[in-house]
């Protein structure tokens, strides 16, 4: 698993390509979104109390560099299954539910960064609140959760597509819709009749809401929230289970 680990490490942090996606790109989406919104978005009604667009749309911001990460999963896992790593990891000492592993807790130490980073500017620069120690520990929990639901669907998706351009489809389709159906850009309390239902559908928008909730209120986390996204962090890990056993048993 350490070898595993170690890779992904490696990957994200020596790569150009990666450096810019996972550390640069979050900060152009500050500046444009956050910084530029907020010029014509004065404040923003979050759970009764009024806040600039600027610090609501920073925990939003946060919520989604944990989502992107079923991309960049699903990117990897895919590359790695389609050149056969896979079949060699799982004929190796390697086992590869120690595959999945160290590519789980390589991505939790590489979301942790990048939010800590995005934080500690937002502090530093936009004077964004910080509560208390207790608010930063819960987060961090909270953050652990929703990227293992977005990772164990990144890695489902890795094993069950096997082309390329499917796999590029399958990033757009399911990247901005959800994205832009959820909480992450504009409040959704007042929406209404069928997109309420697809946006309170959607994890991203309950993994946002308890994020938000956490910094910026430091409020009572919203029981409905944590059920669901506790079903759904439950319904991928089950599937994951079963995918690699699957492939497993495919190879035998």
């Amino acid at each position: 698993m350490l070898a595993i680990l170690w890779r992904e490490i490696r990957l994200h942090y020596t790569k150009p390509y990666w450096l810019i996606a996972n550390f640069v790109t979050p900060l152009f989406y500050l500046a444009f979104f956050g910084v530029l919104f907020s010029n014509a978005i004065n404040t923003v009604t979050f759970h009764g109390s009024e806040f600039s667009y600027l610090h609501f749309f920073i925990p939003g911001l946060i919520a989604m560099q944990s989502f992107l990460s079923w991309s960049h999963t699903l990117a990897l896992v895919n590359l790695d299954r389609r050149a056969r790593v896979l079949e060699v990891i799982s004929m190796s000492s390697t086992h590869l539910d120690e595959y999945f592993y160290g590519r789980l807790i390589g991505t939790q130490i590489l979301v942790i960064i990048k939010t800590s980073v995005l934080l500690g500017i937002a502090v530093i620069f936009f004077n964004f609140p910080v509560r208390c120690v207790y608010s930063i520990v819960i987060f961090v929990l909270l953050l652990i959760i929703s990227n293992c639901i977005w990772f164990n669907i990144g890695f489902i998706l890795g094993f069950l597509i096997r082309t390329e351009d499917i796999r590029d489809i399958v990033m757009q389709l399911i990247t901005l819709p959800l994205t832009f159906l959820s909480n992450i850009y504009y409040p959704v309390e007042s929406l209404t009749g069928i997109l309420r239902a697809i946006v309170y559908a959607n994890p991203l928008t309950h993994a946002t809401t308890v994020i938000r909730i956490v910094l910026l209120i430091n409020g009572s986390i919203q029981i409905s929230s944590i059920v669901i996204l506790s079903i759904y962090f439950t319904i991928t890990i089950i599937l994951v289970y079963i995918g690699l056993h699957k492939f497993c048993a495919r190879l035998e």
